[in-house]
């Protein structure tokens, strides 16, 4: 899909998302995607010493501001955290206002805070990016959530689906989650083959939540890394399949298709329609002797050709908005 990725409200002047709300109402995008990156990593000086973020100006008019209220100012890493809620707030709303149907998600760290009682161990996004991003979750600010969990299930201090089960007990608005996984680091060890890639998304397919997950990198893919487009194929992509559905957000139905008489030869079943305004995707579906199947097809293609050799006793065709949303 058309994506807008966000390099991290840090790294540039985002002015409380109106250059992001720009591209949306100018570009025709599927979605607009935040890395982990808002307030940055912390980095280290010539003496090894932390390197705070320089937000000193800022912060003392935020203080300045509170003691003229009379009011109790909050602590430097709530005001942090504050100021990256109300960026997210405001570039969902902006895009929202402007397009319902361009999705908006977010890529966290994969661990929101270290968790001892779940043995879970590792940076403190929380407190280190100034990332509150269960809240982000919690509060249905995000269309899709994909934390990076870029571990494999061997790694107990980082357990991978210790993690997936938290994070989807988090999403009490039902979201997408669709976790980040590293084919990247497909032959870095022994436990990080192609198998583990397939394994994690069974995982991800076990859960109750939307199936799906986005991949760092897209390099690993097309080279092939470790034999992984095989083993995708083989164990998890036999089939083309639509995106899940998005019921929070508000579309257009779409009408159904007027398809006209299947004609029929030797040969083959051809069967076609007349194009539905809005639509994305068609989805035909064909019923033989072995049951219903189905094929998706782009919207630029109104017709499809079938085997007379399967003898089709029905044929159903909709129409499919970019959201998933099928017709009648």
């Amino acid at each position: 899909g058309r994506l807008l990725q966000a390099g991290g409200a840090a790294a540039v002047k985002l002015e409380g998302g109106r250059p992001i709300v720009d591209v949306v109402k100018r570009y025709d995008i599927d979605g607009v995607h935040f890395d982990d990156y808002f307030y940055p990593y912390i980095e280290k000086d010539a003496e090894g010493k932390d390197i705070d973020f320089p937000d000193d100006r800022n912060w003392k008019i935020y203080l300045t501001d509170t003691a003229r209220r009379n009011q109790k100012p909050m602590s430097r890493s709530d005001w942090r955290r504050k100021n990256v809620n109300d960026f997210i707030v405001a570039v969902g709303r902006g895009v929202k206002r402007l397009k319902p149907q361009v999705m908006f998600g977010i890529s966290p760290f994969g661990i929101y805070r270290p968790m001892p009682e779940l043995g879970i161990e590792g940076f403190d996004a929380y407190e280190g990016l100034y990332a509150d991003s269960k809240r982000w979750l919690q509060e249905g600010w995000v269309d899709y959530f994909a934390p990076q969990l870029y571990w494999e299930t061997a790694r107990k201090a980082q357990s991978f689906p210790v993690l997936l089960k938290w994070w989807n007990e988090q999403n009490v608005k039902a979201r997408h989650i669709w976790p980040g996984l590293a084919s990247y680091r497909i032959g870095r060890n022994e436990n990080w083959g192609a198998r583990e890639l397939t394994n994690q998304i069974q995982g991800i397919r076990g859960e109750k939540s939307s199936p799906g997950q986005i991949y760092f990198n897209f390099k690993s893919l097309r080279n092939d890394q470790g034999g992984v487009q095989n083993e995708l194929l083989k164990r998890s992509y036999g089939r083309r399949a639509l995106i899940p559905v998005s019921p929070w957000i508000k579309a257009l139905k779409l009408r159904s298709p007027s398809v006209g008489p299947a004609k029929r030869d030797a040969a083959y079943y051809r069967a076609s329609w007349k194009p539905v305004k809005g639509a994305f995707w068609y989805v035909v579906y064909a019923k033989d002797k072995e049951g219903w199947s189905y094929s998706i097809l782009p919207a630029g293609e109104t017709s499809i050709t079938l085997s007379a050799d399967r003898i089709i006793d029905n044929l159903v065709v909709h129409a499919v908005d970019r959201l998933g949303n099928e017709s009648r």
